[in-house]
């Protein structure tokens, strides 16, 4: 296809070119062409690609980078993560005053020792510019004194036992007029991004500016256009366009959104911010929101979640009181107390307060609605058949989401939920972008194109509230604090980090925080989104708390020459510490659990580079020896990986049902540079993203020691190089969207795993280190094992290659 370049006053109808399979070149610096009544640029910036459905481009991001400051221990004295030197206390004042995003810090530079400190103009200094960009900086504030500004953009942590330090985060930004002195400080901040130098790169991230819903819907033309081409751009389009139309349509009058089980802070915050935009520009409509599980206590403080009901499962209450029945005539010591159990469930699954549609429990007909808007939900399996009449009865189904779409994932959803995901695509009502970092800004956009956020902002100060703390929720917990900016395809990993893709996370949330000037803000993230469990000592002298840090301990093992690292928890460790945790707090679940164990500092320093991790030579504590981590020549790709039996036959599963088989789930976490997690995570039929994916078997008397097969397409694969051929194959192609959906059915290698008959086979930790050990000699890392001084390599290095525990 020929584009024409913009001079010639052409345009080329992309209605007449139905498929475009690739990006064009283009040798002009802009070229346009049409589709349908807007027009899209393209504009070449160097070997950058932009696309923009204006046909104008925005003006490049303002001169800024972002850093972590240092030195914030030293500013805690007092606390518990203090600095055995802490001279003061300025950064705790701080984080309790009225902080606000963007507040100008002073700085004062030595020239002796190349320290550029912080200061907060009431509290003093705070921390310090990391040491490797301190005398860069001052090299570029140096072209314009003046111009030149540090702002504080967030303070975070300090308020569990998990996270006892707090931390800050800062910009250095360019304020001038000058031109040329912007352009330098855009190039310098570049330099420092994109050094080779790993300390100096790793010490800065990219500046969030202010980043509107408008702009984070051309982003997501620009990113998609420059990965899959135009015709990507087009359906993506052609999506958002009949989606804003059946949200405009005032016939839609009865709208249900529902967010997947197992909630996350996404999950949540999509459900609570569509509902609110819907209720806020169109309050003479019925809307209602649901997820069929509990809330974690993590979001029990965000506005808007006491608006998310569950529906009524019969199914679910019928099982429950076959059991009763069952039970009663046992003469058994522990079958009273599961009888009384599960009478209180009976009560908790039937309290119509609970229910979106409390008809339903007296036997009354399910709800109709004009829409169903399913959101954030990556398969079938993760929604609930309870909502089977209200898909299969609503007059069109939504589908918004960030996660690749995985045909066979929903090959069954239309039989086993009532959603037709193949009926939604072909009607452009499934919208689905997985270089988003999270759900919450494509719900965002959606809502912002359809106009809902004007009339909202306008008509609802109650619903615009609740609208902003759903979605900067969502969007802080997805992107781990503003750490992700877009989801990277492999491919991308080499890129220099100021030109990846950026959606701008942080800048959305600061442009939405402005946008209602009200108390929901980053202090109020910092101070409502967390949760920790009681800790009071109950059993043998240790608390709920402590006991998920010695358990996660005991459940971790590590595998160096691969980079992999592996905590395991088992079912009865989670129930037993979520009993001692009720005698202190009757509203723990086990999902509060199973995230203490997945938050958790073991956890966390699996998942870390540990380049900058500080030392400890000799851990005594639960607390120390959680820092411990290992040295590899992955440390830049680490895989961590959370197990956790989180169902067991003969209890009382998530779903209300006396379970009749065991369940594993696994949680992958990579770092960025492979597919690995998605590709792990298809081994078990499982999915996500290249550097965050999940997944679950269940199997009788499955556990972490049993032995595995895998077969692929019906053969046992005994090889583990063919596992994982079949898996990245897979991957390959969900991740193709020059694939129709039906195609990529047809193309998708069976991998199905089963419980081994005669004793051969793999465990999980097994087969999941054998995969990744073949994704290893496939995708080798480009340098050799680091070199570290040696206080640095022996300091934290765990020196047995595997710590296998918890079984």
């Amino acid at each position: 296809m020929k584009i024409n370049p913009i001079t010639s006053n052409k345009v080329v109808n992309l209605q007449q070119v139905k498929n475009v399979k690739q990006t064009p070149k283009l040798s002009y610096a802009t070229d346009v062409v049409n589709i349908s009544k807007n027009t899209i640029g393209v504009e070449r910036q160097g070997k950058n690609l932009h696309v923009s459905f204006t046909g104008k481009f925005a003006d490049p991001i303002d001169a800024g980078v972002q850093f972590k400051i240092a030195g914030v221990t030293r500013h805690q004295k007092g606390m518990a993560g203090a600095h055995a030197e802490a001279t003061d206390d300025n950064l705790v004042k701080l984080a309790k005053s009225d902080w606000k995003d963007g507040q100008k810090l002073d700085y004062t530079f030595d020239e002796e020792t190349k320290t550029l400190a912080l200061k907060d103009p009431q509290y003093g200094e705070i921390g310090t510019v990391p040491t490797p960009v301190a005398e860069k900086f001052m090299n570029v504030i140096n072209t314009d004194k003046d111009n030149f500004q540090f702002e504080l953009t967030n303070v975070t942590g300090g308020v569990t036992s998990d996270f006892p330090i707090i931390a800050a985060k800062a910009n250095l930004r360019y304020v001038g007029k000058d031109d040329k002195v912007k352009e330098n400080a855009r190039n310098e901040f570049n330099a420092m991004m994109d050094s080779k130098d790993v300390k100096v790169a790793s010490s800065v991230t990219p500046y969030q500016p202010k980043f509107s819903p408008k702009q984070v819907l051309e982003t997501i033309f620009d990113v998609e256009g420059k990965r899959n081409g135009l015709g990507e751009v087009r359906k993506i389009k052609d999506a958002v366009d009949t989606i804003v139309k059946e949200l405009q349509d005032p016939k839609n009058k009865n709208i249900l959104v529902v967010g997947h089980c197992s909630p996350d802070g996404d999950a949540v915050g999509c459900v609570i911010g569509m509902t609110s935009a819907l209720k806020g520009a169109y309050p003479d409509r019925n809307i209602d929101a649901s997820i069929d599980d509990d809330i974690p206590n993590s979001f029990i403080h965000v506005p808007g979640v006491e608006d998310i009901k569950r529906p009524y499962n019969a199914k679910a209450v019928n099982s429950v009181k076959k059991n009763i029945e069952m039970l009663e005539k046992s003469s058994e010591p522990a079958a009273k107390q599961q009888v009384e159990m599960l009478n209180k469930e009976v009560e908790r699954l039937q309290d119509k307060s609970k229910l979106f549609d409390p008809n339903t429990v007296d036997g009354g007909e399910a709800k109709k609605y004009d829409l169903v808007i399913m959101v954030d939900t990556p398969t079938s399996g993760r929604s609930s058949r309870a909502y089977k009449p209200y898909f299969e009865n609503a007059g069109k189904t939504i589908f918004i989401d960030h996660h690749p779409l995985k045909e066979a994932e929903w090959a069954n959803s239309k039989e086993n939920l009532g959603f037709d995901m193949g009926k939604a695509i072909q009607e452009k009502l499934a919208l689905v972008v997985d270089s988003v970092p999270a759900a919450t800004q494509i719900v965002t956009a959606v809502c912002d194109k359809a106009g809902m956020l004007g009339e909202m902002f306008k008509n609802s100060a109650e619903n615009a509230r609740k609208f902003v703390a759903g979605i900067i929720t969502g969007t802080q917990t997805d992107t781990c604090a503003y750490k992700n900016q877009a989801n990277y395809h492999p491919s991308e990993a080499k890129l220099p980090q100021s030109q990846k893709a950026n959606y701008y996370p942080e800048g959305m949330s600061n442009y939405l925080i402005d946008k209602l000037d009200g108390d929901i803000n980053k202090k109020w993230m910092r101070e409502n989104l967390f949760y920790e469990l009681p800790n009071n000592p109950i059993t043998n002298n240790l608390g709920p708390k402590d006991a998920v840090l010695k358990m996660a301990l005991r459940g971790r093992e590590m595998y160096p020459e691969i980079g992999l690292g592996i905590m395991k928890v088992r079912y009865d460790v989670m129930d037993n510490i979520l009993q001692e945790a009720k005698k202190q707090d009757k509203n723990v679940t086990m999902t509060d659990v199973y995230n203490s164990f997945k938050n958790s500092e073991v956890n966390a320093a699996l998942k870390a580079d540990p380049k900058f991790s500080k030392s400890n030579p000799n851990p005594v504590t639960d607390s120390e020896k959680a820092a411990e981590t290992y040295r590899s020549p992955y440390d830049s790709d680490r895989v961590a990986v959370f197990m956790a039996q989180n169902q067991k036959q003969g209890t009382l599963n998530k779903f209300s049902q006396i379970a009749d088989k065991n369940m594993i789930s696994f949680s992958f976490r990579s770092g960025g540079k492979t597919n690995a997690a998605q590709v792990l995570a298809t081994v078990f039929g499982g999915g996500g993203h290249a550097a965050a994916a999940g997944a679950n078997i269940s199997m009788r008397d499955l556990n972490f020691n049993s032995k595995l097969t895998v077969k692929v397409d019906g053969q046992v694969a005994n090889d583990a190089k063919t596992i994982y051929d079949a898996a990245n194959n897979n991957v390959n192609v969900s991740n193709n969207n020059k694939i129709n959906f039906k195609d990529k059915a047809k193309m998708m290698k069976k991998i199905e795993i089963e419980m081994s008959q005669d004793g051969t086979g793999r465990t999980c930790s097994e087969l999941i280190k054998d995969v990744l050990t073949e994704m290893r000699k496939a995708t080798p890392m480009p340098q050799s094992r680091p070199r570290y001084p040696r206080h640095i390599a022996e300091d934290n290095v765990i020196q047995f290659p595997q710590q296998v525990v918890n079984k």
